[in-house]
């Protein structure tokens, strides 16, 4: 997908789904959190540069419904913040401001219940306070 995307400044929501196919990823719970981390970074990318994040969203939140019900947070702590973050972002430029708020207060739940990233995302929970 990286290769595509450097190909192809823009991918299509159907171009995701082809190389996905084309690999045979299905997205489903036997995916790994880096996995599923990455394709959550490809939506973002794909949001971001469409500035488009409301048709993207229901891909955010089914590939977070993924990761939640591994229960593997205490392992993959980084990536559980990294997705958490980039959701609440999602649901913000959504205008989705109610789950903004949940998912933002998960958020800083799992980062001030962890010290180590505390320092790597400290500023990126304060900007979305201030929001």
């Amino acid at each position: 997908m990286n290769h595509e995307f450097q190909q192809n400044s823009i991918l299509s929501l159907q171009s995701i789904q082809n190389t996905l196919n084309q690999h045979q990823i299905e997205l489903e719970e036997n995916l790994t959190h880096k996995a599923l981390h990455q394709i959550i970074t490809i939506f973002d990318i794909k949001s971001k540069v469409e500035s488009n994040y409301f048709s993207n969203l229901n891909y955010f939140r089914h590939l977070y419904d993924l990761v939640n019900k591994k229960n593997l947070h205490q392992r993959h702590v980084f990536y559980h913040i990294d997705i958490l973050q980039r959701l609440s972002y999602a649901y913000f430029r959504s205008r989705n401001f109610e789950n903004f708020e949940k998912t933002l207060h998960d958020f800083e739940t799992v980062l001030t219940s962890s010290e180590l990233f505390l320092n790597q995302f400290k500023e990126d929970l304060l900007l979305s306070k201030f929001k």
